[in-house]
């Protein structure tokens, strides 16, 4: 990426003759960890090509990694009709709004977005950290469940499955998350979450060890 930003500053007189080079520079900027940077070259992009779904898209995501959720939503609704009902749109539009705290709306989009790929478990884990923000966490164990069942083995999952169901006070669920995650990473693997389960369960020697 660092050679391919050398490139491109060499021929940077003629990026506004060349069609895709400020959308390329964008996606160069973004993997350096440039993000500001990135979002100036997808402007001038999506200023050039106002057409392109590809830009706002990309714009859509910058924006809202740089905390800008509002101008986010304005990109994705200025989308085509027809990629409103895209999955990763949705997801977008989703964050977007679970961003400005709109998480009835965000639930919305990411159930939209679950439809529309039943096989993913990303629209599936976004709509349990709403339920979970909103306060529903057997809601939330419920829909882990089902990621994790479309990600076996997954370690997020199982981490986050394992913190939603210490939540709803479903400590059996817990520690077999719990296990199952250390089968994969080791029995020292999330000691904290672990002395809080032992603490659920009135093991307070375990807790103990776990904390230690």
């Amino acid at each position: 990426w660092k050679a391919a930003q050398v490139s491109l500053q060499q021929i940077s007189p003629a990026m506004p003759r060349l069609p895709d080079a400020y959308f390329l520079y964008a996606v160069t900027l973004e993997n350096l960890g440039q993000l500001k940077a990135s979002v100036q070259a997808a402007e001038h992009y999506v200023a050039r090509e106002p057409g392109d779904p590809r830009g706002r898209r990309l714009l859509a995501d910058l924006l809202i990694r740089t905390n800008d959720p509002h101008g986010a939503l304005k990109q994705l609704q200025a989308m085509p009709p027809a990629l409103q009902s895209d999955p990763g749109v949705l997801m977008l539009y989703g964050i977007a709004n679970r961003s400005i705290g709109k998480l009835d709306a965000a639930y919305r989009y990411f159930s939209q977005a679950a439809a529309r790929a039943p096989k993913s478990p990303a629209p599936l884990v976004a709509m349990a950290a709403v339920q979970s923000a909103g306060g529903n966490a057997a809601g939330s164990v419920a829909t882990l469940r089902k990621a994790a069942q479309l990600a076996p083995g997954n370690p997020i999952i199982e981490r986050l499955l394992a913190q939603a169901a210490l939540s709803a006070g479903e400590i059996n669920t817990a520690k077999s998350a719990l296990a199952s995650l250390r089968a994969k990473e080791g029995s020292e693997a999330e000691p904290a979450l672990a002395g809080q389960i032992d603490l659920a369960s009135f093991d307070l020697t375990g807790a103990k060890a776990e904390y230690q």
